[in-house]
């Protein structure tokens, strides 16, 4: 077995190839995780996988305001992803409903110039 890895030296932790870990408190440590189930959650129902029981359209509004909420870098890519689902299902109403909210409430994000190009 040949790994990809082989032949490259193990950097220790701490050693000159090494940056120092930023430190994170245990209530960072919650939010995160906060946020990152909180994301899972609204592009599952933005994509329709909770059924036939919400429609895009419906639940357009509710992503909305559920990514008002959250940090502006990590809205911005749920955005985005959720606007490149509706693209890649053919849904190009919502998908340029998605990209033009993510252009005017997070216009400094990486995500927000790939909206401007799919515009």
């Amino acid at each position: 077995d040949t790994s990809i890895f082989d032949g490259i030296p193990a950097l220790a932790p701490g050693g000159a190839a090494r940056r120092d870990p930023l430190p994170i408190t245990r209530e960072e440590q919650i939010a995160r995780k906060k946020w990152s189930e909180k994301r899972r959650t609204v592009e599952a129902i933005a994509k329709g996988d909770a059924g036939d029981l919400v429609k895009p359209e419906q639940a357009l509004s509710r992503l909305l305001s559920e990514t008002k909420e959250m940090p502006p870098p990590l809205a911005a890519r749920t955005l985005q992803s959720i606007a490149e689902h509706h693209v890649s299902a053919g849904q190009w109403v919502l998908a340029k409903e998605i990209y033009s909210v993510l252009v005017q409430r997070y216009p400094e994000t990486a995500s927000a110039a790939e909206a401007y190009r799919w515009l």
